[in-house]
Parts: C-alpha cells; sequence; structure tokens
C-alpha cells in the first residue's frame, strides 16, 4: 500500500505525520473541490456518493465561519433605541424610576 511510503516520506522531510494521512489529504481536497464544482461532479471524480462525501470527507472551513461573521456584521449592525430626545442614550436610572417595583418583587 501507499501509507507506509508516505509516511516515510514524512518523516525524512520532518513533517508530522497526523492518523490517517492519505484520508485526511482525501478530505483536504475534496473539500476543496466541493467549493468550486457541484458536488455531483466532484464525487463521480472522486469515486464516492454525495452522501458518503458529505459524511466522511466533507471539512467544515474557518473561512466559511469568517465569511458568515462579515456577513453578521453587515446585516446585523448594533441597533439605536429609541429614547426620549436626541441624545442617543439609554435614559439615565432616575430618568427610568429607581424605587422599587409595586408588586414588591
Amino acid at each position: 500500500m501507499l501509507t507506509k511510503p508516505f509516511k516515510n516520506i514524512l518523516k525524512k522531510a520532518g513533517i508530522p505525520i497526523y492518523p490517517k494521512p492519505l484520508q485526511n489529504l482525501r478530505a483536504s481536497r475534496e473539500t476543496e473541490l466541493m467549493n468550486q464544482f457541484p458536488l455531483k461532479d466532484v464525487c463521480t471524480s472522486i469515486g464516492n456518493s454525495p452522501k458518503v462525501a458529505m459524511e466522511h470527507y466533507a471539512i467544515t472551513r474557518q473561512d466559511s465561519f469568517s465569511r458568515a461573521a462579515g456577513l453578521a456584521n453587515e446585516y446585523f449592525l448594533p441597533v439605536s433605541w429609541p429614547v426620549s430626545g436626541d441624545s442617543g442614550h439609554l435614559p439615565a436610572t432616575s430618568e427610568c424610576g429607581d424605587s422599587e417595583p409595586e408588586h414588591g418583587i
């Protein structure tokens, strides 16, 4: 098989050896291809089904979270709370009333 010679190459090169290196390479490449091409086309070229690809090879990518966070910042900006006056701040405690609630809680 290829795993042992591949691990020897990594060892000689001083590259850390991860568990199942060839499977990890396949998963990384399949994930990259899924970002560029339709899933069915990727699976046809790799040789597995979309179900197998999604269950065993698709990797969650950090850049997806970063892009989502950027969209969140764009669409969910901080809200300006409506308050009396034009000061743009929440009323101070004295303006809200700082006495105990009437129901005694």
